[in-house]
């Protein structure tokens, strides 16, 4: 997963994927997310597990992003093959 953001010096984006009734899943909480800094298109959300989204393919998601003092232009989810 790859965010086009902007953040203050101080600022972050963090990122966490739900089920479709609004609940995290597991490793991908916001508790489990590493903060995102700076200023990049294509900065990737990384979790305390790392990045590996492949146990959430297929499966209907939400993205909850909380922002601190940033910007988010857009994000884009790709398959990997």
């Amino acid at each position: 997963m790859a965010l086009n953001v902007e953040t203050a010096a101080k600022g972050s984006v963090r990122v966490e994927i739900q089920d479709v009734s609004g609940g995290p899943f597991r490793g991908f909480a916001l508790s489990d997310s590493i903060g995102i800094t700076g200023d990049g298109i294509e900065n990737v959300a990384c979790w305390k597990n790392g990045t590996d989204l492949c146990n959430l393919a297929e499966k209907p998601v939400r993205f909850r992003i909380v922002l601190r003092d940033a910007d988010l232009y857009s994000l884009r989810v790709a398959e990997t093959a």
